[in-house]
């Protein structure tokens, strides 16, 4: 991407290996299991009540998304190099699959649960890898979520039972 785009490129963190991704998503399912409790499994089931998922799944995306603005206060954040509205924008897109993998898995918080902490994992894997440039990595993870979350917006959700029936394991 920083070639494609004539960005500066980033010197690859010489401290990185592949065992750091156990420590890393471990620590960061611990937090993500708290989040998750109270986000999807707490908030979201109220919002469902009363808006179709799309709508509650945005609005819960807004609702963590204010959760999470403090961050870009804080001395030496990571996150505060990322631009808080493309953050605002991949984080609803995330919160979209999110919501979408706690209903499809019948209310299961601790699949959104692995989820987050791989999605955690994975960025903040990019951000020590691209320390130089901590936000040229960052739009690889946003275009995949956004790709995710526009396919799950997009399609209906007929067509989506229709997939999980003929490709998915059945738990019954």
């Amino acid at each position: 991407i920083s070639t494609l785009f004539g960005w500066a490129r980033a010197n690859p963190n010489p401290a990185l290996t592949p065992w750091l991704v156990f420590p890393i998503f471990f620590q960061t399912l611990l937090s993500t299991m708290w989040e998750e409790f109270g986000w999807r499994a707490y908030a979201f089931p109220i919002h469902r009540q009363h808006q179709s998922f799309l709508t509650a799944a945005v609005l819960q995306s807004l609702i963590t998304a204010v959760w999470h603005l403090p961050l870009w206060f804080t001395p030496n954040y990571p996150m505060a190099v990322i631009p808080f509205g493309w953050w605002v924008l991949e984080h609803t897109a995330a919160a979209l699959v999110l919501c979408y993998l706690f209903e499809r898995s019948r209310y299961s918080f601790p699949i959104a649960a692995i989820f987050h902490a791989a999605r955690n994992t994975a960025s903040t894997l990019v951000f020590l890898y691209f320390s130089g440039i901590p936000f040229n990595g960052w739009l690889v993870s946003m275009a995949l979520i956004l790709g995710a979350a526009v396919w799950i917006a997009l399609v209906p959700h007929r067509t989506l039972r229709q997939y999980e029936k003929n490709w998915c394991v059945k738990s019954d």
